[in-house]
């Protein structure tokens, strides 16, 4: 409720944490043990209104290749696109491709989210 965490009885090492909060654009990041307390600021991002003629099923990556997670429910980074219309709130700001696979390999639809902006995303 305060907005503060801790994690308690790590062992030594290297942890991938990733940090969801209802309203809030996810984070994610690497924290080592030991190590000081880190600051992880949270923000309500960008959205995303993606129109399509058909349903699809694919996977967004960010600007490193990574899978980008967008929800704690789905954390292979698969996205559902439904026609006509779908809307992803609180995206994390940032440069993004979209992937959905086709007969000839994937379409590719690269994009990008500003703070409290909308990005659109056409698929034919």
């Amino acid at each position: 409720a305060s907005g503060h965490g801790e994690i308690a009885s790590l062992g030594p090492g290297s942890y991938a944490v990733r940090l969801f909060s209802v309203g809030y654009a996810p984070r994610q990041f690497t924290a080592d043990v030991p190590g000081p307390a880190l600051e992880a600021p949270m923000s309500p991002g960008g959205r995303v209104e993606v129109r399509a003629e058909s349903s699809a099923t694919g996977k967004v990556f960010d600007a490193s290749g990574r899978v980008y997670v967008s929800s704690l429910w789905r954390t292979d980074g698969t996205v559902t696109v439904v026609a006509p219309l779908s809307v992803w709130d609180n995206f994390t700001p940032g440069s993004y491709e979209l992937h959905l696979p086709g007969t000839s390999g994937d379409r590719v639809y690269p994009f990008t989210i500003t703070e409290g902006r909308t990005t659109s995303i056409e698929i034919k």
